[in-house]
């Protein structure tokens, strides 16, 4: 019998899902637009300032891809940025969730801090 997954890792799943989507169309968007065009300082900037959580009734949303963001932005990839940010907040759902929604074939790139680095 299959994993029951409780309702708020659904929310977080599903709101994780969704902002990644937003990303992804606000970064595809942009790139048509000036496609030779480098990220401005001031989204860099902006994105910082953008707090690493938000608290919505008593579930703790965070903002996974802030980090992802950042984490490569100086000359050194910043790898404890993905582990500490990304990875163990929602460990149990990257170990257990995404991992198996991916297949054996990707789950280590999901469910270990090498995999998630890389």
């Amino acid at each position: 019998m299959g994993k029951v997954y409780s309702l708020q890792n659904k929310i977080i799943f599903f709101l994780t899902l969704l902002t990644g989507m937003l990303c992804a169309f606000a970064c595809k968007s942009e790139h048509k637009k000036n496609p030779s065009a480098k990220v401005e300082p001031s989204f860099i900037e902006n994105l910082q300032k953008l707090p690493d959580s938000i608290k919505i009734k008593g579930i703790v949303i965070k903002n996974l891809f802030k980090s992802q963001i950042l984490a490569p932005k100086g000359k050194v990839y910043d790898s404890s940025m993905i582990i500490d940010n990304v990875y163990r907040p929602h460990q149990k759902l990257w170990d257990n969730c995404y991992a198996m929604i991916l297949g054996d074939g990707n789950a280590p790139k999901f469910n270990t801090e090498s995999g998630m680095i890389a």
